[in-house]
């Protein structure tokens, strides 16, 4: 069974649904009918370049480099809509980074060095960190094959700090050489996944940095480690100590048996993967032309995604939603903030199995399984799907299968709600027995608060 199927299989079973096959491929419906059903027919390469020269009269951005990455893949570009397609993706490139989207944001740069040879050449610093950040965010969700395959370009371009990226890869332990300071420099930069086997090894050699040790803590409580979480939890407990074993006065970290290029002045050293996105500015009150706005800039991210937030009534005529929605998916399928709002806007439409399958994208798409589940059970309550919202926080809920996790009240609420969703006292009687034995009387008090 390959890397992505076995994915798949995880997913599918963690989400309880009926669909089969890998979520991230859309080609097999529930129903034997799309659940999304194509937007746009298939133009000759001569209807491309029309279609590109007539958006780029309008000012539709947008739509034309739609269609000029689709001449790319004909490979029928002609020397103008070459030069034009690169200058687009260099500006999309720097937008997706300022996004926080290193996935599309490092296949744009490739994409970029192969249009223009000499272009690409001057970015081989952002080449370099978006390549090594794709990885981390590959890394982040589990796609072993994938962060590899980035990792690998990485090296090529010339990165730094790959060694113990790629030994988080592989699941193994830093040597035993490595100092606390390598160590630190390693929990902060890796993805919370992969933390773990590092995090042992700190708390072992006798790490005490506070802020190191929560972040330990978090990666250990993600990936359900409950002994590192007991081992790491006594050692914040304890009393701060001075480092040993190499650790450094002045709080450095040293590479860790890399040698490479260093982080480029314009890309300064991003914080972790799994950390939120830097905000961007507030979004302005909407447009009088809202879709020639949306269509006018370089992602429809970096505008659209900031103004349902502060306006989510723009999404009330579903059919031009959905045609935002298809220019999202094509801009970056792995964002779970796409993912979301995907979902959101096909079930307002009735396509219903489109939300299902998106929702199992976000799930697998987000760090945190459980955290993704919720918000996908939060998409159902929004669309007033209450069955499935239940059904959606009892999976998200389970899967961190914490006693005191919050998400199991809920989940007990809506199951007293809605009996056909769960048998709400056994729920209740699980969580109990999972619970510490001085801790359960506080847990029922909770679980059976108003």
């Amino acid at each position: 069974m390959t890397a992505r199927a076995r994915r798949a299989a995880v997913v599918a079973l963690a989400l309880g649904t009926s669909c089969a096959g890998p979520p991230w491929f859309m080609g097999s419906p529930l129903d034997a009918r799309p659940s999304i059903p194509p937007t746009r027919k298939n133009l000759s390469y001569k209807g491309e370049r029309a279609a590109a020269a007539a958006a780029r009269a309008r000012g539709q951005t947008i739509l034309e480099l739609r269609a000029l990455l689709v001449l790319d893949e004909l490979e029928r570009l002609e020397p103008d809509s070459r030069d034009r397609l690169a200058t687009l993706l260099e500006l999309r490139a720097v937008e997706l980074h300022a996004l926080g989207r290193a996935i599309p944001e490092s296949r744009d740069l490739e994409r970029l060095a192969r249009l223009a040879p000499a272009r690409g050449a001057g970015f081989l610093g952002e080449r370099a960190l978006a390549a090594r950040a794709a990885g981390d965010a590959w890394l982040a969700v589990g796609a072993s094959q994938e962060a590899r395959a980035a990792y690998q370009r990485a090296g090529e371009l010339g990165a730094s700090d790959l060694g113990y990226r790629v030994r988080a890869l592989a699941g193994q332990a830093p040597p035993e050489t490595t100092t606390l300071a390598e160590m630190r420099a390693a929990i902060e930069a890796l993805p919370l996944r992969a933390v773990p086997p590092v995090a042992l090894a700190y708390v072992r050699h006798g790490g005490g940095d506070r802020a190191t040790l929560a972040r330990a803590l978090a990666a250990a409580r993600q990936e359900k480690q409950d002994g590192l979480v007991v081992r790491i939890g006594d050692a914040l407990r304890g009393p701060p100590e001075p480092e040993r074993a190499g650790g450094d006065a002045d709080g450095g970290a040293p590479e860790i048996g890399d040698t490479g290029l260093a982080d480029a002045a314009v890309f300064a050293k991003a914080a972790p993967m799994d950390a939120t996105p830097v905000d961007l500015a507030p979004p302005p009150p909407v447009p009088v032309d809202l879709e020639a706005w949306v269509l006018g800039g370089v992602t429809v991210s970096a505008r659209l995604l900031p103004l349902v937030s502060a306006h989510p009534e723009v999404l009330e005529d579903v059919p031009r939603a959905l045609g935002w929605v298809d220019l999202l998916l094509g801009e970056d399928e792995t964002s779970p903030e796409i993912l979301e709002l995907a979902a959101l806007v096909f079930g307002r439409a009735a396509r219903f199995g489109g939300t299902e399958r998106m929702l199992m994208e976000l799930a697998y798409a987000t760090p945190d399984r459980a955290d993704g589940l919720a918000r996908g059970a939060a998409v159902w309550e929004r669309l007033g799907r209450t069955r499935e919202a239940c059904a959606q926080w009892m999976r998200a809920a389970k899967w961190r299968d914490d006693a005191e996790d919050p998400t199991w009240r809920i989940a007990i609420s809506c199951a007293r709600r809605d009996p056909g969703a769960g048998d709400w006292r056994e729920i209740r009687g699980y969580v109990l027995s999972r619970a510490r034995p001085e801790r359960r009387s506080a847990v029922a008090a909770t679980l059976d608060a108003d």
